[in-house]
């Protein structure tokens, strides 16, 4: 997964703005509550999309790019898009809180989650120790073979 800023055309200079505090709302806005204490209001973040179909990861709601959304940005929690079609592959929580060194890459359990239906009916994603993660036509299939936890958003 890359930044934005690395996957968007060099004309698109919105992404490249995207931490400018002039530009963005990083900074969450106060209110007074009932009670006259000053509260952080929920913050919000405007988040340039390239073209195509976005899915936000937290709430599963699409997106159409080319421009920029309005995302809410609480704390401890960053605005992500993954794009419609895509295959992202990771480790289980259980797994990664137990610790992922005592446990070989290739012996790692998986977690493939495909975002949407590709447009050309496949997917798939190759790891750093060679492991590929395929979908096809609603078939998946890992190589080399290891456990494999499948999911659709």
């Amino acid at each position: 997964m890359r930044p934005f800023t690395e996957s968007s055309p060099p004309s698109d200079n919105r992404s490249r703005s995207a931490g400018d505090p002039a530009t963005s709302s990083s900074a969450p806005a106060k209110a007074d509550d009932s009670a006259g204490h000053r509260r952080p209001l929920r913050p919000f973040s405007m988040v340039p999309l390239p073209r195509g179909r976005w899915i936000d990861f937290w709430t599963g709601e699409a997106h159409e790019g080319g421009g920029e959304v309005v995302a809410e940005a609480p704390l401890g929690r960053i605005p992500v898009y993954v794009r419609e079609g895509a295959l992202v592959v990771s480790y289980p929580a259980g797994h990664v809180a137990g610790g992922l060194g005592d446990t070989p890459e290739t012996e790692r359990p998986l977690e493939a989650t495909l975002w949407g239906e590709p447009a050309c009916g496949r997917a798939g994603a190759t790891l750093a120790d060679g492991t590929r993660v395929r979908w096809r036509e609603g078939r998946w299939s890992v190589s080399p073979d290891r456990p494999l936890r499948t999911t659709s958003r």
